[in-house]
Order: C-alpha cells, then structure tokens, then sequence
C-alpha cells in the first residue's frame, strides 16, 4: 500500500542564528571553547609593511595590528565566533572581508590580499597644493591635515580623513580623495597653522589648494632692564628702570624699554639667539648675552638686566695766587655730593686731586680753600672709561679788610652783576679815602675823597666781566696815608644760558602727588677773555609765568641750585590734574635766565585715580557650541576700560595672578590675542589683567576663565540584533556610549544617520539607545555616529552590516524526486540553494513558524 506524506521545509538566510539547544550546535558556550586565530598577507603589486588592520568581533568591538616584514599579519587567542576584517594603507581603498567564521581551535589563513589603488578608484579627485615657510626656511617638520567638511543645522562640522606630513623638498603635496568639501590646514610647531576650507573636489578632477605659506610662530622674549642710579640722599634705591633702552637681538629685530625698565620683543624665530642691551651713558657688564625662545610662547628673563653707569677719572692742580701753601683746599662737582681734597706737599703752594667712577657727562668744578675767592668758573666732560685733566686752577686770595658789593641789587658778597659797587671798608671815621684798581693809584696822583658815613664807599668797575682787585687807602687826621688795602670782585653781567626743567623725568603723567622731583640743568660759562663767573647760585620755581617790571617771575620759591629738586604742591591746590612749572637761574651776582624760554617750562599731569574697567571677557572658541569653551590655545581678548584724564592706557595680561608682576604692560586694545599657558594640557584655563594708566596707577587686577579642551569625546557605537553582522531589517537599533571628561558632552551631541547622508543630519539630545533607518536595498551598510562636546570636538564611530531584507528559495528534492517512497525514513536534498544559506527547519503535515522554528546547520 502506498503512503503519501506531506513533507514542508523551511529554509532562513544567514541572519538565522541557530539555537544553542539545537542538537548539532557544540555543547560548549563559546568563550570556553578553544581559541582560534586569523592571518594572511597584505600585498599590492608591492608589499604594504606598516598597514593599518583592523579585526572585529560580532559585537563590532575591534582589535588592531600592522603588518611586520613581508606584509605579513596575524590574530591570535581568538574566541569562536564571526569576524570582520579590514585593511587600511595609505594610497589603498579599505579592504573588507566580512563574515570570516572562526571555528574552536581553528587557524584560518586568508592567504594574499590585495587592497585596490586609489589611483584605479575612477570616482575619487585629486588634491594638490604647495606649503612654503614665511622666512624660505626649508619645509620641514609640516603636517598636512585633511577634514571632511559638513554644513548641516546652519552650522558646520569637521571631520578627519587622513593626516600626513610632508615629504617633497619643494613643499608640495598630492592625495586622492572621495568627492566632497574639505578643510585643509597646514602646520609646522614653529609657525602659524594655515588654513584653507571650501575646497570643493569633484570625481577624476585636480583641486589646486594653491600655496599654504606659513607665518613664523611668534617666539617672544620680555624682561627687564635696570640701570645703575647715581647715589645721593634722593634716591631710595641703586637702581632705576632703563627706559629709552634698547634691547636688540641678532636678527635686527629691536624694541625700546618701558618707562617702568620692561620690554617685549615679538616676531622672533625660535631657537638660540644673542642679544645686546644698549643706553647711551651705560653698559651691559654681563654682554655677550643669549637666551633660547621657544615657539608660541614667551621667554622671560630670570632676572634684572641692570646696566651700568659708564665712567671716567678726573684729575687736576690747584695753586694758591699768593704763593702761600695750599691747605685744606677742596675740590667738588657742581650740583653732586662728589668732593675730592686737594694733596699737596707740606709748605707747596700747589696740590692735586683727583676723582674716580665719575658718570660720564658735564661737570662745574667749584674749588674752595679759605682766605681765598672760591673758583667757579671751570668745566670738565668725562668720557667712558678715561682720565680727564682739567685746566689748571689758581686761587685768588681774599686779601684786605673791606668787601664789595654791587651797589644796586647785591646778592653775594664778591660778585657784582653792576659795574656801580659799593666798598664795604671799616677805617678810622671821618677820614678821607681814596680807592682805585691800580695800586698806585696813579702814580699817586689819585686824590682823597670825604669818608661816607657807615663806611660803604662808592666805586665805579672798569667795564669789563671777570675777576677785579680794587686797593683802597686813607689818611688820617694827622695826614698820615695808610697802606694799602685791596679785595677782589667779580663782575658778572652775563646771565645763565640754557635754563632746562623736567618734571619727574619727563614723564607726561604721574601719580606722585604732593611731592613732585624736578629734574633742572643749566649754565654759567666764562666767555672769551673772562676768566672767572660768579656760577649757578639759586633756582627759581613758580607756577606762573608772570613776570615782574625786572623781568623776575613772581610768587617764586628759590631753592639753592641742584640738579635735583624736590616740590611740594601745595595743600591748596587741587591734587589731580595738569601742573606747570617755570623756572629762572640765578648765578652768584644776580643775573637771571630768560624764563621765557621753551626749555624753562614743564609741566606733568597727577593722576591718582586707576582707569575704569568694564569689560574682561575671552570669546568662545570657534568652534564651541557653548560658552567658556575652546579648543584652541590662541583665544581672543575682549577689553574695555575708560580714563579720566586722558591718558593711555596699558594692560599687562599672564596666566596666573602672580605672572603679572613679570608681565610686559602692552598698549591696551579692546581686542588683544592670547595664547594660553600649558596648551599640551586641557584644563580650565586662566587669564589675568592688570590695567593702568600712564601715571602708573594700577586698577584692581582682573581674571577670567576658559576651558581648553582639544580631546575629542570618547564614543563607541554597537548594532543590536545583527546575526553574523547581517540584518534583515533597514531599521537598526544601535547602543551608544559616549563621553568628554573635560568639556562634558554638548547639550545636544549627538548625529546619528546612513554615511551617505549624515552632512544633513541634525544634532540631537544623547540618547543610550537609539534607532537608526538605512537605505532599503539590499547590501553593505555603514552608519555613522558623530558626538561633539561643548568645545566643538567631534568624535565619530561607524557602524558596518549587511542588509539582508530578502527571505532564500531553493528546491527541496524527497527521495529520489518521485511522489512516493518505500521506506519510512526519506532522505532530502536542497537545491539551487543560495550560498550564504546555513541552517534549516524541516515540519511534517504542518505550517512551519520560521520564528519559533528548531534549525539545524546546513
């Protein structure tokens, strides 16, 4: 009797994953099952050593490698289990090779393969350019960094494709690319990056970036210079800042130092240099100098440069007139302290002095010794590093018992600026007197004159400037003639020259307040045929010009001469604010400069007050999609402070509160580039400012913060329910996991989407899960996951699968293809089966659910 039976066979593509109950699976879970491993060889026309390989488990978690000697590669300790494996070399499209199925225990050999030539990919364009250094330094060291460029959301993002750098000695770059839009960037550590985005490459085209030159990464040295200070009761300290030096290094670049003794020279090549520091009047004893800069940063001095004072010797004799020894004589620098005794042998009527370390310039030697006329009228100049003899100085001596004075306006007894003088004489009352300045008194023939009552005898100089001896005689009321008395004047008629003030150096504006230092210079030189002045005496200060029916300013202070001068504004007057000041020089005999002149005013501005700050901020990075974030060192300053008085104002900018005092003051801008300390470091970043005035008032110092983050998120992206890497379904659930230890994750930081259109995605809020819908054809699959932080750094991962969406067909054969068979146990055969089928159901006079079905591997 023949039976018939109902045979039904359900068969399921390789996305059907066999039950572990199933019979024919290995009984062991497969991380106890023995490793395996997976090796071949990389090779295309030429053996790629160095290649990029890349292994990934069905969970799509990946393991790397490069290829060794031969191009050879291998995976060992491997668990059991489906594995995709792709080949990255440079010049090569990536090679893949899904679905290698690794049994326990098995070694699989994929023997030679062969990563296609991107020049053979017809598709792809080709990117050419050039990279030149600014100062023709040869191009090396320079990295080429090639981006993806997207513009979606209204904003636009970056990502890698491939950095390099340069190898040709004349700059030039070649490297294929799929068709899109990129941002090329150029960078070399002591230079400027270069940047160049919008390059658009199409399919089989060349796209010319043209010629990236790059600038010199400023290297900049700062520090500061003193100099040496004259020692006197005036001066606080030994030391003064050196403004109006000049710091020159030896490239020819050179800069002027501060008027607090500060500088900063930028522009400058990193590397060793020599430098120099040079002010007229002064040395540097520790030159030669150098110092090593470092690109992109600041090299500031250790210490002080303090340069010193050039100096000289002045040396010269002294001899009495009258012949008698000189003793005790002194010689001394007009307006210093300097004062040098003059030697001499016991009982010689001529000594010498000398003085060392003198600063170099002009000097008025005055030389005293009593019983003789003070000697005002000579000067030396010393030069650096010599001994200066002076002219020879003889004393006068002060012979007699009367003294003369100018008769019309005296001043100082000895000096007359009128040829009318007045002789002081103490003889016998009521007896004539006769005076003359010839000691004959012609020939005798002078006759006496009546005695003035208080003894000041009217006398009449001859008209010429210079040292005068007058004799003077009387006779008694027995007509007895007395010998001859005489003294010495000198007339001065000329006035002092070259009156010159200056208000706290010249400053323009000051915060010393009441007490302000003066600074005056002047002189009162013998002319042709004069042999003696009567020199600086007395200076007149006032606060205003006008000047008197005499030509003397009025409401003066005098003060006696120096070079130094300290004033004090009055309680009465207003503190701040513009003050001016004249002057008038006065010599020993009365005569008075022209205050008038240009160079006998000054006048400075008191400023207490601080500028007013309003604004410190640092912009955003240019990339940071939200506020206080960077991933750039170099950020930009916003600043806005007001002055009073009109002065200008400077900013000192440092990384921490305590650089500050070792900051460079900077002409302020309301905007001002700044490159963060630590760059190789993110952190939360510090920025300081210190504003002041001209007048050296500083306001209260200001900070603000910023957070350099140029790291990237961390990100990692699995597919769900892949079966050996295949999905039937376009819509893929896939787990993400991301994180930005620094910056934190942006509110938004997400972009999920197919590779091919993920530049217009959307950024969306984090998600762990997600789901994601490809393309609906059948086919290899790769989407994208992008995450950014808030500085703007985007990480990307990308998730590969086949898309298997169409159920396989075969033929099932019963027996031997008959509809009847004689025995119970009926053997089947597939046929026309597709290859990637690998397991089945089998159901007997019944449906099959290929869901809940049992399958068996094929």
């Amino acid at each position: 009797m023949r039976r018939a039976f109902l045979l039904v066979v359900a068969l399921c593509a390789c996305d059907a994953q066999p039950q572990h109950s199933n019979p024919y699976d290995p009984a062991t879970p497969p991380a106890q099952q023995a490793p395996g491993a997976i090796q071949g060889v990389v090779d295309s026309s030429v053996v790629l050593t160095g290649a990029e390989v890349r292994l990934y488990d069905s969970n799509w978690t990946a393991r790397s490698t490069q290829t060794g000697d031969g191009g050879a590669f291998g995976f060992v300790s491997l668990t059991p289990g489906t594995y995709v494996l792709e080949i990255h070399a440079d010049g090569f499209q990536v090679l893949t090779r899904p679905s290698i199925k690794l049994a326990a225990g098995q070694i699989i050999d994929l023997g030679l393969l062969t990563p296609e030539p991107l020049s053979q990919a017809l598709r792809q364009g080709v990117l050419v350019g050039k990279v030149v250094l600014a100062d023709d330094a040869l191009p090396w060291g320079i990295t080429v960094q090639v981006e993806l460029q997207q513009v979606s959301g209204g904003g636009t993002s970056y990502v890698l494709v491939t950095r390099f750098e340069l190898a040709e000695p004349d700059g030039t770059f070649r490297v294929l690319l799929d068709p899109a839009k990129y941002r090329v960037t150029a960078t070399q550590p002591a230079y400027v990056s270069a940047v160049k985005p919008d390059l658009l490459l199409s399919s089989g085209q060349t796209t010319d970036c043209g010629t990236f030159v790059l600038e010199l990464n400023p290297a900049t040295l700062s520090g500061v210079i003193e100099m040496e200070q004259i020692p006197d009761p005036t001066h606080s300290s030994l030391t003064a800042p050196a403004s109006g030096a000049s710091v020159t290094l030896d490239d020819g670049k050179t800069t002027t130092v501060d008027v607090d003794g500060r500088f900063s020279l930028g522009g400058l090549a990193a590397g060793v240099h020599g430098y120099q520091v040079q002010l007229a009047g002064y040395h540097d004893a520790g030159a030669p100098r150098s110092v090593t800069l470092l690109a992109g940063a600041t090299s500031v001095l250790p210490a002080p440069i303090v340069l010193a004072i050039d100096r000289g010797s002045i040396t010269g004799s002294v001899t009495t007139g009258d012949g008698k020894p000189v003793d005790g004589a002194s010689v001394s620098l007009v307006g210093t302290a300097w004062e040098s005794r003059v030697a001499s042998a016991v009982g010689a009527a001529q000594g010498v002095f000398r003085f060392d370390q003198i600063p170099i310039g002009t000097y008025g030697l005055i030389v005293r010794q009593s019983g003789y006329f003070p000697d005002i009228g000579k000067q030396v100049t010393v030069t650096a590093d010599s001994l200066v003899e002076a002219e020879p100085i003889t004393l006068a001596a002060a012979h007699g018992d009367f003294v003369i004075n100018d008769a019309l306006d005296p001043v100082t007894p000895g000096f007359a600026r009128h040829e009318d003088v007045l002789l002081q004489v103490a003889f016998p009352a009521a007896t004539p007197v006769r005076a003359s300045e010839d000691g004959s008194f012609d020939g005798g023939a002078l006759a006496f004159g009546p005695y003035p009552a208080g003894g000041a005898v009217p006398f009449k100089l001859a008209a010429r400037e210079g040292t005068h001896t007058v004799y003077a005689q009387y006779r008694d009321g027995a007509g007895t003639t007395s010998p001859v008395f005489s003294t010495r004047v000198v007339l001065d008629e000329t006035a002092p020259a070259s009156p010159g003030i200056q208000v706290e150096g010249g400053a323009a504006f000051t915060n010393q307040s009441p007490l302000l230092r003066l600074t005056v210079s002047g002189s009162d030189a013998a002319g042709p045929g004069v042999d003696q002045t009567a020199g600086l005496y007395q200076v007149l200060v006032s606060r205003d010009p006008t000047l008197d029916e005499d030509g003397k300013l009025v409401q003066a202070s005098v003060h006696p001469f120096s070079l130094q001068i300290d004033y004090t504004v009055p309680s009465t007057e207003e503190a701040e604010g513009a003050k001016g000041f004249w002057i008038q020089l006065m010599d020993g005999a009365g005569n008075l400069s022209n205050a008038a002149l240009a160079s006998a005013h000054a006048s400075i501005v008191v400023d207490t007050h601080p500028p007013l700050i309003t604004q410190l901020a640092i912009e955003d990075g240019p990339t940071a999609v939200a506020p206080h974030y960077t991933n750039s060192p170099i950020v930009t300053l916003n600043l806005e402070a007001t002055e009073q008085f009109g002065d200008s104002i400077r900013v000192k900018l440092a990384s921490s509160h305590v650089g500050l005092d070792s900051a460079t003051w900077q002409e302020y801008s309301t905007s001002m580039a700044w490159f963060l300390a630590r760059p190789g470091v993110d952190e939360v970043k510090e920025v300081w400012a210190r504003f002041a005035d001209l007048a050296g008032t500083a306001a209260p110092d200001q900070s603000v913060s910023i957070t350099l983050d140029t790291m990237p998120p961390s990100l990692s992206a699995t597919a769900l329910g892949l079966s050996h890497g295949y999905s039937t379904s376009p819509e893929v659930s896939l787990t993400i996991a991301a994180l930005d230890s620094t910056a934190g994750l942006a509110d938004e930081p997400l972009k999920v989407a197919e590779a091919t259109s993920i530049a217009g995605a959307d950024w969306v809020a984090f998600s762990a899960t997600t789901e994601v819908t490809v393309s609906a054809s059948d086919g290899p699959k790769s989407v994208l996951v992008q995450a950014r932080d808030r500085a703007g750094n985007l990480s990307q991962a990308t998730v590969s699968f086949v898309l298997d969406a169409t159920a396989p067909t075969a033929t099932l054969v019963a027996g031997d293809g008959s509809p009847y068979y004689s025995d119970w146990s009926v053997p089947l055969a597939l046929r026309e089966a597709p290859s990637d089928v690998e397991a089945y159901a089998v159901a007997l006079d019944g449906a099959l659910d290929c869901r809940s079905a049992t399958y068996a591997p094929l």
